[in-house]
């Protein structure tokens, strides 16, 4: 039946059709990535904690090379550090930047990992810059010791960081010494590409207590420090109430330096009930302590008034066998103590009056190293202080010894190396009229013939520059009275602390207590 037989022909052919439809208008075949690179600049940097100027791309290609868009990419932070901020999560069909990528705050390698399914990631590299410099730090050498006037073990070296404390390459830096008078190998230096300024050789200076050398590169600073080694002690007790800061200071700096001479030291004694008060403490004052080594008691007080006595001062104990100083005493007349400080003498006469304190001069009769006292020509005997006179270009004075002070009575006299030949050496009897008084390596040589072991590189320079002569007449209404009283000891204590008297020689020249 004609009927019958259309109605299937035509479904036959409304299938076709709708077949044939649903081929021609599919979506397309799903692009297949084949190779993921990174594009742009092959070096990438910024500044520590910043993003590059321009955000780095990278692309996906299919196999025939072409960009492909609507990939789904991954991208991670790899090193360094940092931040990603509005990363893609699909690739665009050109290059596709990564996104707001801000560096880490180390400077030095940074990394983003783009990963594309089962692609080898892809690594976009950008190097960390150190910023501008924000300061400057101790790298190397701090807290240090040595022996005054040695070098120290480990050479200086200082950093100069950016606000992250990266090295900055290229910043001068200068060193300067500017506590304790030390020298250095080098004074300016720039830092490498590690930020470290370095190879700074330090030879600390002699004057002992801790030493400071300052490193500055622009308006940033960074301090080193150095103690000098030494295991001799001095202590200071004012006797009654303590002067001003400025005198306390210059008794402190003294026993360092000091300190930095004689190094060695001494066997502890445990005293009891020693009478101090023969040693300027208050009357009625004892102690029953370890004294290790030396104890002063020093004071500010009236004496005389202006323009005499400017001080006085000696051991007051010594040490039995040996005897070396174990108690001293040091008094300075306060109606002159202002005079020294106005001129910067006062360091110097504090140093110089410590000395005797120690030995230089008032145990020189009890030692035996006078020879040819009550002359016109009394000479120091022992054998190092010669051979260090002979050092220093004095030796035709000292063939026969080393002349001492022949005027200037019983605070002078005997007491003092000889003013006309040795001038303003420290331990002459008669104050410049400057602070130029140098601790010379005579001195230091006569407190090796004590007994005390001396670091002789802490001596200050000093040698004979010109011809001996004759006494100078600027200094003779200095020689007509004396201006100190070197005070010499009758007491030495036992190793196990008791004081008894000592035997000593006729006395000449010095006075006793």
């Amino acid at each position: 039946m004609p009927f019958t037989h259309a109605l299937p022909e035509r479904l036959f052919f409304a299938a076709l059709f709708v077949l044939v439809s649903a081929c021609s208008d599919g979506a397309a075949p799903v692009p297949v990535p084949a190779t993921l690179e990174s594009v742009g600049s092959a070096s990438i940097s910024a500044i520590v904690g910043t993003a590059p100027a321009a955000a780095p791309t990278f692309v996906v290609r299919d196999a025939a090379g072409k960009t492909i868009g609507g990939i789904a990419v991954s991208i991670v932070i790899g090193e360094g550090g940092g931040t990603l901020k509005n990363a893609p999560t699909r690739s665009s069909s050109g290059a596709t930047p990564v996104g707001t990528w801000t560096l880490g705050t180390t400077a030095g390698r940074n990394t983003l990992l783009v990963t594309v399914g089962t692609l080898a990631p892809v690594a976009i590299v950008a190097t960390g810059l150190a910023g501008s410099p924000t300061a400057i730090r101790v790298a190397g050498g701090d807290a240090q010791s040595a022996l005054a006037g040695a070098e120290v073990a480990d050479a200086l070296s200082a950093s100069v960081v950016d606000q992250f404390g990266n090295g900055v390459a290229l910043q001068p830096v200068r060193f300067d010494p500017v506590i304790g008078g030390g020298t250095l190998s080098a004074t300016s230096t720039t830092t490498g590409e590690d930020g470290v300024a370095g190879g700074v050789r330090w030879k600390i200076g002699a004057r002992g207590g801790t030493q400071t050398v300052r490193a500055t590169s622009g308006t940033f600073t960074v301090d080193f420090s150095a103690s000098v080694q030494s295991d001799f002690r001095i202590e200071v007790r004012f006797a009654r109430t303590p002067p001003a800061a400025n005198i306390q200071s210059a008794f402190l700096v003294a026993a360092e330096r000091i300190r930095a001479a004689v190094v060695g030291d001494l066997p502890d004694i445990m005293v009891q009930n020693l009478d101090v008060a023969r040693c300027g403490a208050p009357a009625g004052s004892a102690i029953s302590e370890v004294v290790d080594d030396v104890i002063i008691f020093a004071d500010v007080m009236p004496i005389d008034g202006v323009g005499k006595i400017l001080g006085r001062a000696g051991p007051c104990y010594l040490r039995s066998g040996s005897q070396l100083a174990l108690i001293g005493i040091m008094q300075f007349d306060e109606a002159d103590v202002q005079n020294l400080i106005t001129s910067n003498r006062f360091d110097s006469v504090v140093l110089h009056e410590m000395l005797h304190v120690i030995g230089i001069g008032s145990v020189w009769r009890l030692k035996k190293f006078i020879d040819g006292a009550g002359t016109t020509d009394p000479r120091y005997n022992g054998a190092v202080g010669i051979a260090r006179c002979g050092a220093i270009g004095f030796a035709a004075a000292c063939t026969a010894g080393v002349p001492v002070e022949n005027i200037g009575g019983s605070g002078t006299a005997e007491v003092h190396w000889r003013e006309s030949i040795f001038d303003r050496e420290l331990m002459t009897g008669f104050a410049e009229s400057d602070a130029n008084m140098p601790l010379s390596l005579l001195t230091l040589g006569a407190l090796t013939d004590y007994g005390y072991q001396v670091n002789e590189r802490s001596a200050d320079p000093f040698f004979a520059t010109v011809a001996l002569r004759d006494d100078r007449a600027p200094h003779d209404s200095d020689r007509r009275s004396p201006w100190e009283e070197v005070l010499t000891p009758e007491f030495e204590v036992t190793a196990g602390g008791w004081a008894r008297r000592l035997a000593l020689p006729p006395v000449t020249a010095p006075r006793s207590f």
